[in-house]
C-alpha cells in the first residue's frame, strides 16, 4: 500500500492553517513532525479525515456519533503502534515522553478543527497508557566548559553563545530578534545594550513584549559579525538558495531578512551548537540519546549566575514570572542600566582581571583584527578590480563608437 508522502499531508489546507496559526518556529517544526507521523500512519489526506462534526449533527446525529467513535479508535491504534516501531531520529523505542507528547500534539490538531472527543474517553487513555515520565536530564555547564566552547568557535559562534548567555534569551527568541531590536542609542546614553523581545517574536512564549541585554563581551563579537561577516554569510545563503530554486525547492527570503543571526535553530544546533560539543569532547548524552549540553543550557547557566545578584531583575530580563513586580514599568532607563551594570560581571563568560584570560582575550581580538583587515584588504581588490572592467568596458564601447563612424 502507497504511503502519503510528508508533503501531501504538510501542505494539506488542515495542516497548514493549523502549523501557521502556532506562531512559534521550534513549535511548528516539532508538530509538522507529529502530525506527519500520524497522518501517514493512518494514511489518510487531512483534508479528507477532517469533518466537522457540528455539520455531521445537523445531518444526522448518528453520523457524528459513528466519526468521532472512528477518531477515538485511529487515536488508541496510533498509540499502540509504538509498542512495535522505532522512532525515525533514534532508530530506538518511542519514550514515554514522546508518545504523550506526539498523542497531545493530535489532540490540539483535532479540537483547533472542531473535534472533540468525550472527557471520559481521555480519562479512559489516560489511566491505561499511564506511564512515568522522562526527563530529559540536560545540564548547565561550568563556566570553564563555556570558554572552552567559545574559544573554538568562529565568530558567528562566539556571538551567538556570548549573546544568548548574557541575555538568558531562548535560542528561538534569540535568532528572531532584528536588527530594528538593538537599542544603540541607548548604548551610547547608558552604556548598556538594551536588547527588545518583541511580543511578536517567533521564539517569545509569554506574548508579551520585555527588554534584556547583551554585555560588552557579546557586543565585541556582535560588532564584528554585523559590520563584516553577516553580510558575506547572507551572499552564500542567497546563493544556496537560487540553487535550491532551480532545483525546484520552495525557501524563504533572504536577500531582506533583517534578524541579526539569519538562520533557522535548527540549523544552529546541529550545524554548529552539537559540532562545538563533539570538538569539545562535551557531547555527553543521556539514556536515551538526548545531549545534555543543549542550546537551552545557556539560557539554565545565566539563571542561575543572575541569581547571585538579583532574582528580580534576572527573571525581569529571561521573561520569567515575578518579572512584572518591579521592572515591568521601566521609567527610569539609567538606574535600570545601571543594575544591568551590577549584573554583568556575573554572565561575563571570561574572567578579564585573570592574566591567563586576557592572554586569551588578546588573542582573539588579534583574529577579530585579522579578520576585519582581510575583509578591508579584500573590499579594496574588489573595488579595484571594478575599476578595471570600468576601464576595458569604456575602451571596447569607444572601439565600437569608431568602427560606426
Amino acid at each position: 500500500m502507497t504511503r502519503l508522502d510528508k508533503s501531501t499531508i504538510l501542505e494539506s489546507k488542515t495542516v497548514n492553517g493549523y502549523i501557521k496559526a502556532i506562531g512559534n518556529e521550534g513549535t511548528e517544526t516539532q508538530y509538522e513532525v507529529r502530525l506527519n507521523d500520524f497522518f501517514s500512519w493512518i494514511n489518510i489526506n487531512p483534508d479528507d479525515y477532517i469533518k466537522d462534526p457540528r455539520k455531521l449533527r445537523i445531518q444526522d446525529p448518528l453520523l457524528e456519533i459513528e466519526y468521532l467513535d472512528k477518531v477515538e479508535k485511529d487515536i488508541n491504534d496510533y498509540n499502540e503502534s509504538f509498542d512495535t516501531r522505532t522512532s525515525e531520529l533514534t532508530k530506538r523505542p518511542f519514550s514515554p515522553n514522546t508518545r504523550k507528547n506526539r498523542i497531545h500534539t493530535i489532540k490540539n490538531f483535532l479540537e483547533w478543527n472542531h473535534i472533540e472527543l468525550s472527557k471520559k474517553f481521555w480519562i479512559n487513555f489516560r489511566r491505561k497508557n499511564k506511564s512515568p515520565t522522562v526527563v530529559i536530564d540536560d545540564i548547565s555547564p561550568t563556566q570553564e566548559q563555556i570558554q572552552k566552547i567559545v574559544e573554538i568557535g568562529d565568530i558567528r559562534e562566539k556571538s551567538v553563545i556570548s549573546c544568548q548567555s548574557s541575555s538568558g534569551t531562548r535560542i528561538g527568541e534569540l535568532l528572531d530578534i532584528r536588527l530594528k531590536d538593538l537599542k544603540w542609542d541607548d548604548y551610547k546614553r547608558y552604556g548598556v545594550l538594551l536588547v527588545e523581545i518583541r511580543a511578536d517574536n517567533k521564539g517569545n512564549k509569554t506574548n508579551k513584549s520585555r527588554i534584556t541585554f547583551f554585555s560588552e563581551e557579546a557586543i565585541r563579537y556582535l560588532k564584528v559579525w554585523l559590520d563584516t561577516e553577516r553580510g558575506k554569510y547572507l551572499k552564500v545563503a542567497e546563493q544556496k538558495s537560487k540553487n535550491l530554486q532551480k532545483t525546484g525547492h520552495m525557501i524563504g527570503q533572504v536577500k531582506d531578512d533583517d534578524r541579526i543571526f539569519p538562520f533557522s535553530t535548527n540549523s544552529w544546533r546541529d550545524n554548529s551548537w552539537n559540532k562545538l560539543l563533539r570538538h569539545t569532547d562535551m557531547a555527553w548524552k543521556d539514556d536515551i540519546g538526548h545531549y545534555r549540553f543543549r542550546t537551552h543550557s545557556l539560557r539554565k547557566w545565566f539563571k542561575k549566575k543572575g541569581s547571585k545578584h538579583n532574582d528580580a531583575l534576572r527573571d525581569q530580563l529571561i521573561g520569567h514570572k515575578g518579572f512584572e513586580q518591579r521592572y515591568s514599568d521601566i521609567t527610569d532607563k539609567e538606574e535600570f542600566c545601571n543594575e544591568i551594570k551590577k549584573l554583568e560581571p556575573y554572565v561575563t563568560i571570561f574572567n578579564y582581571e585573570d592574566s591567563s584570560t586576557k592572554e586569551k582575550v588578546e588573542r582573539q581580538e588579534k583574529e577579530i583584527k585579522t579578520i576585519i583587515d582581510e575583509n578591508q584588504k579584500l573590499q579594496k581588490d574588489v573595488d579595484e578590480l571594478r575599476m578595471k572592467l570600468l576601464e576595458v568596458e569604456m575602451k571596447q564601447v569607444q572601439e565600437l563608437q569608431k568602427k560606426i563612424k
